[in-house]
């Protein structure tokens, strides 16, 4: 995908503030907020949404001026873009979400920046942007994950980088970075694709590989660069986690795996502090989803995801993915199955939680094809 939108040809730059409205049916609890298709306003979004005041804000990879955009979506569905980035040394791809602080927005590139290698960066809500660090590779490279800020700083992760198994980060607002902690593989872990959580003073995350299978960890790490494999995963017990971040809930971290579990389509787990994990549901495909690449989110004490293929809807096999359901007993309940085209399909990202109601993007489907904007009633 990076190297069909990169080969594109480039569009004339987009003006700020260009914004498009295409409504969409509603279909009881789920509707479409908004269809991407028009190149300027963005394609296939990746990442979930954050809310600030009332509206809620997200990336594109692809689309604007060819590298990706900001956007900005009201709970009605008229969106915006925010900015769109350039090839002058901006950031490019923007696959995760981003970090609301102070009517900024912060986040991530997985490529551009002064080196190729990725870039951290800030956005206004008035739609100014700066660059805050260019990766250089032995500081980290192409990072696919968001930021958290603890104490004054900002902390992440990269895909690669450092040895060429990834790094955990930190960033200062004036853009001064330091490298936590570098992965090396097996045994500590390998391609850490996910954000950071801070519980009890330090951070926890995964990797999508390393460990004694090459699975995929669990790791913690202090600010000071202390890092601890809490739980390698093997298979069976899950595998792969890729962008969805751990959610702490009564003395457990909470997430998912993109593969493994008992039937090869992935899992929601439990996870203590101290190492003991516990596969609350093992995904089937179809009809309950198959791969949760994207993290959960706890609503009235059940956790709410979304899995890109599976599902029972739409036209041919029904792979066009779920959102669900799953209760600390390991109950899960499909809440609704994505159709394709017009309809959304293959959601990638976390779901985000607004005055009652869940929001989200999909990669592809919607009446552009393109990608959606949606939300979902609980």
């Amino acid at each position: 995908l990076l190297a069909a939108c990169s080969n594109a040809n480039s569009p004339t730059p987009i003006p700020r503030g260009l914004s498009e409205v295409v409504p969409t049916p509603d279909h009881g609890k789920y509707a479409i907020l908004y269809s991407f298709g028009n190149l300027y306003t963005g394609w296939m979004p990746q990442a979930g949404l954050v809310a600030y005041d009332g509206t809620l804000y997200g990336t594109t990879p692809f689309g604007g001026n060819e590298w990706g955009n900001v956007f900005t979506v009201s709970p009605t569905g008229s969106e915006q873009v925010l900015y769109a980035f350039t090839s002058q040394g901006d950031p490019e791809y923007p696959m995760a979400g981003l970090l609301a602080r102070r009517d900024e927005f912060y986040g991530t590139g997985v490529h551009g920046g002064n080196y190729s290698f990725g870039a951290v960066f800030a956005v206004t809500t008035a739609g100014a942007e700066r660059l805050l660090h260019s990766f250089t590779f032995y500081d980290g490279a192409w990072p696919y994950s968001g930021l958290i800020f603890y104490r004054g700083k900002f902390y992440g992760t990269t895909s690669s980088g450092g040895s060429g198994h990834g790094v955990v980060f930190s960033l200062d607002p004036s853009g001064s970075e330091h490298v936590v902690h570098t992965f090396s593989g097996a045994p500590d872990g390998d391609t850490p694709m996910g954000p950071l959580v801070e519980v009890k003073h330090k951070f926890y995350g995964t990797t999508q590989a390393g460990g004694s299978a090459d699975s995929g960890t669990v790791f913690d790490v202090s600010p000071a660069g202390s890092e601890n494999v809490l739980y390698q995963f093997h298979g069976t017990d899950g595998a792969e986690p890729l962008q969805g971040a751990l959610v702490y809930s009564d003395g457990a971290l909470f997430g998912t795996t993109s593969a493994g579990g008992a039937y090869g389509h992935g899992t929601v787990f439990k996870l203590t502090l101290t190492g003991t994990q516990t596969v609350l549901y093992s995904f089937k495909g179809a009809p309950d989803g198959a791969q949760p690449n994207s993290g959960l989110v706890e609503y009235r004490g059940a956790f709410y995801g979304a899995t890109v293929k599976g599902g029972s809807a739409g036209s041919g096999s029904g792979d066009n993915g779920t959102i669900f359901r799953v209760d600390t007993a390991g109950k899960e309940r499909v809440l609704y199955s994505f159709q394709g085209y017009p309809d959304g399909q293959q959601p990638e990202s976390a779901l985000t939680l607004l005055n009652g109601k869940l929001y989200g993007t999909t990669l592809g489907g919607g009446s552009g094809g393109a990608g959606t904007v949606f939300s979902y009633s609980p």
